[in-house]
């Protein structure tokens, strides 16, 4: 006699996975990667820089190049999941291997 097995609850990254489905509408991932790519395209920063001529602290804005790649690495880990490496990309494991003898152990008998 076969027992009927209730199906199992999900549990760590596919709780999650469901808690995250279950939470945000496919308009609001979209409305989320826009905003990540606005990032990417245009992120910058506040800085403090000094007049070369009169000293005074200014602020300006430069590009943040951290926030623009963290940016492009989520939106293509989210688009293409994450890079596997390739076999042929590893560099071949080479040993170099010395036997270091004492003077005196080795004769010429």
């Amino acid at each position: 006699m076969a027992r009927a097995m209730k199906p199992r609850s999900p549990q760590g990254r596919n709780l999650a996975q469901k808690v995250v489905r279950d939470l945000i509408t496919e308009e609001e991932w979209r409305d989320a990667v826009e905003s990540m790519w606005a990032i990417a395209t245009s992120g910058t920063q506040p800085e403090w820089v000094r007049c070369p001529n009169c000293q005074r602290k200014t602020r300006m804005e430069r590009v943040d190049l951290r926030a623009r790649t963290d940016a492009l690495k989520a939106l293509q880990e989210m688009g293409f999941g994450r890079p596997r490496p390739d076999e042929d990309d590893r560099q071949p494991l080479t040993v170099n291997r010395r036997i270091i003898v004492p003077k005196g152990a080795m004769s010429d008998a």
